[in-house]
């Protein structure tokens, strides 16, 4: 029942940690529900969590639990976030719930922005690269050819490229498009699971989101097939999730969390042995805890190194580039200073 929201009015995971983040700390001081949630609605910079705060007030104050205040927002908030207060609501918990809460979209939200971060130097890079060929193939090279052309002789070879270039640009939107369509065809994330550093990045994703939802769902009291079963949805990666469906299945026949995970044949030994400890001792939302900062902290690292290697790699492109472009304005002027001298 999405109400006054639609789908495109989904809390960001930076406004699921601050609604989690303001209600433990509130909560912790001993106010009250709908006290807090007033107090977070004036607080709040964004409009969109201002809306959601706002309703949430309405259907406490006409009986409804917060779990349930929560899912008749539809998709507003992520099943995550509502079972995980739900949980926390149904065992007197409600502060721990939004502490696990505020901790993992927090740490969603950090790794995002980390990504985003890492991406914004090539991007702009590349970018340059393109209008400085558009921009010498549109105005300037052009001008050369007309004068080679009232020279009766022709530009070399590599000025013409770069001309058509320039001025083929939409041929080339045209071809890019046509890539990332096929591109996606074939599966963009089986061509990242193959790439080395962007393999590391991903897998250590998929793997600290796995961990990161069964460690916050467990701790708050979620059952475990309940619990997989969100997990699979948030891990980001088709593979990943296949695997924890086909773990489902197998914990529901009966078999153990630790053995489902190794017949998977996805999760590596090191995820099996620690969820396998943590089975043993009956801690699993400590020992995914472990997990999800160990691969998260595997995945940070190879985004350091993407990042290192992006950058140089970028800049040299871009020089190669505009050196191609630089060269092919002198080429015709020395062929054209050679045809005044004769």
């Amino acid at each position: 029942m999405p109400g006054l929201f639609s789908g495109s009015s989904r809390l960001k995971p930076s406004d699921l940690s601050f609604l989690a983040k303001e209600l433990k700390f509130l909560l912790s001081s001993g106010l009250p529900l709908l006290r807090c949630l007033e107090v977070i609605e004036r607080q709040a910079s964004s409009d969109r969590v201002k809306r959601s705060v706002f309703r949430l007030k309405e259907d406490i104050g006409r009986g409804n639990s917060f779990s349930a205040s929560l899912r008749l927002q539809g998709e507003v908030y992520p099943e995550l976030f509502v079972n995980v207060m739900a949980a926390g609501e149904a065992n007197g918990a409600l502060a721990a719930s939004s502490s696990r809460a505020a901790r993992y979209y927090g740490s969603k939200d950090e790794l995002r922005k980390k990504i985003a971060s890492s991406s914004v130097y090539p991007c702009l890079v590349l970018f340059a690269s393109f209008i400085c060929v558009i921009f010498m193939g549109v105005y300037l090279l052009p001008t050369m050819t007309s004068v080679f052309a009232a020279l009766g002789t022709e530009p070399p070879f590599l000025t013409r490229a770069v001309a058509f270039a320039g001025r083929a640009w939409y041929l080339a939107a045209f071809f890019a498009s046509v890539a990332w369509l096929l591109m996606k065809k074939v599966s963009i994330e089986r061509i990242v699971f193959r790439l080395p550093v962007l393999r590391t990045i991903a897998r250590g994703t998929a793997l600290s989101g796995i961990s990161e939802t069964l460690s916050a769902l467990l701790g708050s009291g979620v059952p475990l097939v309940a619990s997989l079963s969100i997990a699979s949805a948030a891990s980001g990666a088709k593979e990943y999730s296949a695997a924890v469906d086909r773990v489902i299945a197998d914990v529901r026949d009966g078999n153990t969390l630790s053995s489902s995970l190794r017949r998977s044949g996805v999760f590596p030994d090191p995820f099996c042995e620690v969820a396998s400890v943590g089975e043993t001792s009956g801690n699993l939302a400590g020992a995914f805890e472990e997990l999800a900062a160990y691969y998260g902290s595997s995945a940070e690292s190879a985004l350091k190194l993407f990042a290192a290697l992006i950058e140089p790699a970028s800049t040299i492109f871009v020089g190669a580039i505009v050196g191609v472009v630089v060269f092919s304005m002198f080429l015709p002027m020395i062929g054209m200073f050679d045809s005044l001298a004769k």
